[in-house]
C-alpha cells in the first residue's frame, strides 16, 4: 500500500512540475492612438526649412491618414510646401503625398514615421510647374520623407502589464494600434 501512495505522489509531483514549467500563453497589450494625437505632434514640429542647391524647400504642415490604396499597416501622409527657387523666387506652394509605416523605436519608446516613399507632387498653380525639375521634384519628396521620419510622434509609456517588446504597429481608419506581445 505504501508502494502505491509512493507511485502516486512521485507521479503528482512530476504533473504538478511540468505544469508549472509549461509555457504561459503569450500576454497580448495594445495601445490606440488617434490620427488626431499624430497630427497634433506634426503641427507643433513645423514648419521646417531645407535648401538644395539654388532652391528651398518649407515644409508647411503634414496630416497622416490611413492610405487611401487600401495596403494593410500602411500609412499616407499629405505634406503641403512652399517651394521657391532661381526660376520660381516667388514661390509656389504644392503638396505631396507620401505612403510609408508607423514604427517604434525600442531605445527611446518613440513613434515615427518609416520608409516613405515618392507619391503625388501637384501645385497650386500648375503653369509653374514646367520651370521646376524632375530633380528639383525629387529633393523636395527627399527632404519631406526625411525631415518628418525625424520627428517623434507620440511616446509610448512602460506599462508594467505591457510585454517589453513591440509585436506590431497596425494603421486603422481612425487611429493607429501598436500591438504590444512576447
Amino acid at each position: 500500500m505504501k508502494r502505491i501512495y509512493l507511485l502516486i505522489s512521485i507521479f503528482l509531483l512530476i504533473f504538478a512540475a511540468g505544469c508549472g514549467l509549461q509555457k504561459r500563453a503569450p500576454l497580448s497589450v495594445t495601445t490606440e492612438i488617434p490620427y488626431s494625437v499624430i497630427n497634433e505632434k506634426l503641427s507643433k514640429a513645423l514648419p521646417i526649412k531645407q535648401r538644395i542647391d539654388k532652391a528651398g524647400v518649407e515644409l508647411l504642415s503634414a496630416l497622416v491618414s490611413k492610405a487611401s490604396d487600401g495596403k494593410e499597416g500602411e500609412v499616407e501622409v499629405r505634406v503641403s510646401f512652399l517651394f521657391k527657387s532661381f526660376t520660381v523666387p516667388e514661390g509656389t506652394n504644392g503638396v505631396t503625398t507620401l505612403h510609408g509605416v508607423l514604427r517604434v523605436n525600442e531605445h527611446d519608446g518613440q513613434l515615427y514615421l518609416y520608409g516613405l516613399k515618392n507619391g503625388t507632387i501637384e501645385f497650386v498653380d500648375n503653369s509653374i510647374k514646367r520651370y521646376i525639375s524632375q530633380k528639383e521634384k525629387e529633393a523636395i519628396f527627399q527632404i519631406a520623407a526625411g525631415e518628418l521620419s525625424l520627428i517623434p510622434l507620440y511616446h509610448l509609456q512602460k506599462s508594467p502589464a505591457a510585454p517589453e517588446s513591440v509585436k506590431a504597429v497596425v494603421a486603422k481608419e481612425k487611429k493607429i494600434v501598436v500591438i504590444f506581445g512576447a
